[in-house]
């Protein structure tokens, strides 16, 4: 078994027993509604934690699919008692929540990159520390990527 397949299954374990801990630490919490917004990635899983949740504690709990964004801002206006976020709250987002602030990861997923780089008829492979820094705007043409490859800009467009 690879290193990468028990670390991603180790992964999964933890964030699957911290869902659980805090399910049931919610569970001694009065039948009052709970109201989350945030990102759309984790939506789905949400909805199936949350419906699990409903049948065994009788607690309601509504999610709004707005963005991890709005979903903070939300949560630093008190509009809502949780939100989901793809990318940790800046320290600017965390000095205005005057409730505090309890990270916990719910959910994972992957990130697919594809490319369309005519012209080039061979495999563009990208390490980790390379596409880092694609990402972070430190390397921003297909050159700076490897010699061998067309001096043309890389788009960092999200779908």
């Amino acid at each position: 078994m690879s290193l990468a397949l028990i670390k991603s299954r180790r992964t999964l374990i933890t964030l699957t027993v911290t869902v659980a801990i805090v399910l049931i630490s919610l569970k001694a919490a009065s039948a009052i509604p709970l109201f989350g917004a945030g990102a759309s990635f984790p939506e789905p899983l949400y909805q199936r934690y949350f419906s699990q949740y409903q049948q065994e504690t009788s607690v309601n709990v509504n999610y709004s699919t707005i963005g991890s964004g709005r979903g903070i801002e939300q949560f630093i206006n008190e509009s809502v008692d949780f939100a989901g976020t793809d990318m940790p709250p800046t320290d600017d987002e965390k000095s205005q929540m005057k409730r505090g602030l309890q990270m916990v990861p719910t959910a994972g997923g992957a990130v697919s990159v594809i490319y369309n780089l005519q012209g080039v008829v061979s495999s563009v492979r990208l390490s980790r520390e390379t596409l880092g820094k694609i990402f972070t705007g430190q390397i921003g043409n297909w050159k700076q990527v490897n010699t061998y490859l067309p001096r043309r800009v890389i788009s960092n467009s999200v779908e």
